[in-house]
């Protein structure tokens, strides 16, 4: 059963059943994702989660095993990542543990 999600704002991305499998490994599994305008997201796991495939998947830069992406024009045609529509980027950092004395 699936919930509905309350809207705030105007989808301006949307994936839905986003499957990524490299070779016999299944990256993504049925992924469904809606962005709004206005609001900030994040993706947050441990290595190994898929957070980079679905950026990339999200970004164009690579093409979805199944599912579809789409955006406040339509579905979002397979082209070069340079082209992809709207603002995204991707920061990556590294958390280092210490210890206090």
């Amino acid at each position: 059963m699936t919930k509905d999600i309350q809207r705030i704002g105007v989808p301006i991305l949307e994936a839905r059943g986003i499957q990524q499998k490299f070779g016999g490994f299944l990256a993504l599994d049925g992924v469904n994702l809606v962005i709004e305008e206005g609001t900030t997201h994040s993706l947050v796991g441990p290595n190994g989660a898929g957070k980079t495939t679905l950026f990339n998947v999200l970004t164009q830069f690579i093409r979805p095993t199944a599912g579809a992406t789409f955006s406040k024009a339509g579905t979002l045609p397979i082209s070069s990542p340079m082209r992809s529509p709207g603002s995204v980027s991707s920061a990556h950092s590294k958390s280092r543990p210490y210890m206090l004395n």
